[in-house]
């Protein structure tokens, strides 16, 4: 008998071990914590279309962590109860500043940014459109991006395309489809992605850093 009652207490000493392991482990997870090391290497191209079999992100890390300005920048009306979270990795982007990519599904809505976690301060400070698909009936708007080292300075920089559709009513009552396509160079910069000062060869660019738009 006594080997008996000795093996249910260890298995209930067990038990409460794992249990109370579990739980220290989920109440230790931060967002920080969903995004995996990942190697981007020279070239990362960011679109839609691929990418989005990240590890789930619950959605509480998401608004307890970031501030009202960076919620806002995720999606253009915010809806906690309809927006899903995926983390798809990170990578250092200086010495104390870690680039995470997570994506943002709401309704038929896609985007996808980096947060860029700043080691010394322990917090996400910003954050970075990449990619989205977003709009209605009567326009969408589409961007992609690439991340490379674009000045030499050891730092990846941003070239951001985006493909604007819109519905327009011509001088005789019909309706024109309207396609517009840009591109511009974001720098890394002192913690985040700047409007790039120098002169850029938007034509070079365009020709250079293709995208298929679906």
């Amino acid at each position: 008998m006594k080997y008996i009652i000795g093996g249910l207490f260890g298995l209930l000493f067990f038990g409460m071990g794992c249990e109370s392991q579990e739980s220290s482990s989920s109440d230790t997870a931060t967002l920080i914590s969903y995004f995996k090391p990942i190697e981007p290497g020279d070239t990362l191209f960011i679109g839609l279309e691929d990418g989005w079999d990240g590890d789930t992100i619950p959605p509480q890390f998401v608004w307890a962590e970031l501030d009202s300005v960076l919620l806002t920048e995720l999606s253009p009306d915010p809806d906690s109860a309809a927006m899903i979270f995926t983390a798809n990795g990170s990578w250092m982007q200086d010495s104390t500043h870690q680039l995470c990519l997570m994506n943002v599904a709401q309704s038929w809505w896609k985007f996808r940014v980096l947060l860029v976690y700043d080691q010394d301060r322990k917090a996400f400070t910003r954050s970075e459109s990449v990619a989205l698909f977003y709009g209605g009936d009567g326009g969408q708007i589409a961007t992609s991006s690439f991340l490379f080292d674009q000045d030499g300075d050891g730092d990846r920089d941003l070239v951001v395309r985006t493909r604007d559709r819109s519905l327009r009513m011509g001088e005789e009552g019909d309706v024109n489809e309207v396609i517009e396509e840009s591109v511009y160079l974001r720098d890394w910069a002192v913690g985040g992605f700047k409007d790039s000062p120098m002169q850029v060869d938007t034509v070079g660019l365009v020709a250079q850093f293709r995208v298929e738009w679906e």
